[in-house]
């Protein structure tokens, strides 16, 4: 009886020794995510491109059960967020939150930049977009595209349109759209920040203001700036009132800040697939279109091919007008 035993446990032994190697490589020994995930955002907390992340990052770290460190890299025009993804290693642990500034602006903008966008990185998902308002001040006679058009093309006096950051940025470019598109006779007045440039709408002292949707939105319910256009494919959920400059007769009229999901170039495959599809799934959440309408901006489900499409076109789009205008980095 006693050998019997001996026996049949022994075999039990063996059998769980051989299985269990096979269990393990069905299982993977360390099935992603199985720890804190980085998200490299290449600007300072609290604009939009950081509420962006942050929307994802709290919904994904819920969907994965582990956490989501937002590592802000501001400054350099987003050169240095940038390059710290590039070089990270390349497991899945280390997502980058591109922008339009860094993917399609930069590009055409900083000579011999240390990074390429097609072949350094993995453009994985589309995340948000947000379009550029024209707004005006309320005491000044325009109220609509035609009002502007109007002025600029019979006035001696040339038209002042404001725009806040530095030359390059998607406020200045999208000005220097509507100018070259329009034939206007119009003065782009720069700014340090949207900030000052809404202070000075406001006192009057420029009539016209060229800013994304997530800046301008407060001001504009608040009566204290009226808009004028949106420059999207279609009204924003934030703005359902406020026409297109499409709709206003200028055409295909299209001027976007956006952001996206990518990750360091040799990410393996299925690592990357995971992360698409999570991104994925969590976009379709109504909470977080939401949560993105409340912070200005306008989810984008883009997939991994659609979206590298899509960056390809507004990089072509932007430098073509960064040509034209001989914007420099200032």
């Amino acid at each position: 009886m006693q050998r019997r035993n001996f026996l049949t446990q022994a075999i039990a032994i063996a059998g769980s020794a051989a299985v269990a190697p096979s269990f393990a490589r069905a299982q993977g020994t360390s099935p992603f995510p199985s720890k804190a995930v980085r998200f490299i955002v290449p600007t300072p907390a609290g604009n939009a491109l950081d509420a962006g992340a942050r929307i994802l990052a709290d919904n994904l770290g819920e969907l994965w059960k582990h956490g989501i460190f937002v590592d802000n890299r501001p400054g350099g025009m987003g050169v240095p967020g940038m390059m710290a993804a590039k070089t990270a290693a390349p497991d899945g642990y280390t997502v980058l939150i591109g922008a339009s500034a860094f993917l399609a602006i930069n590009p055409a903008l900083i000579p011999n930049i240390s990074y390429d966008v097609h072949k350094d990185y993995q453009l994985l998902h589309g995340l948000f977009t947000v379009g550029m308002v024209l707004v005006s001040n309320p005491q000044s006679p325009y109220k609509t595209l035609a009002d502007v058009l109007q002025q600029a093309r019979t006035s001696k006096i040339p038209l002042n349109i404001g725009y806040g950051g530095t030359p390059g940025t998607t406020q200045h470019i999208a000005a220097e759209m509507l100018v070259r598109r329009a034939g206007l006779q119009a003065t782009l007045v720069p700014y340090k920040g949207s900030a000052p440039a809404m202070t000075d709408l406001i006192g009057g002292q420029i009539p016209l203001l060229m800013d994304s949707m997530a800046s301008v939105t407060s001001q504009i319910r608040g009566g204290r700036v009226h808009p004028i256009a949106v420059a999207a494919p279609e009204r924003a959920p934030q703005l359902p009132n406020v026409p297109t400059f499409s709709e206003q007769g200028l055409e295909d009229f299209t001027a976007l800040a956006w952001g996206g999901v990518m990750l360091p170039a040799d990410t393996p495959k299925p690592i990357s697939d995971r992360i698409a599809a999570d991104v994925s799934a969590v976009l379709w959440r109504p909470e977080v279109a939401r949560r993105m309408t409340s912070a200005g901006l306008v989810v984008d489900r883009r997939d991994g091919p659609a979206w590298t499409a899509f960056v390809k076109a507004e990089h072509q789009k932007y430098a073509q007008v960064i040509r034209a205008a001989n914007i420099t980095p200032a």
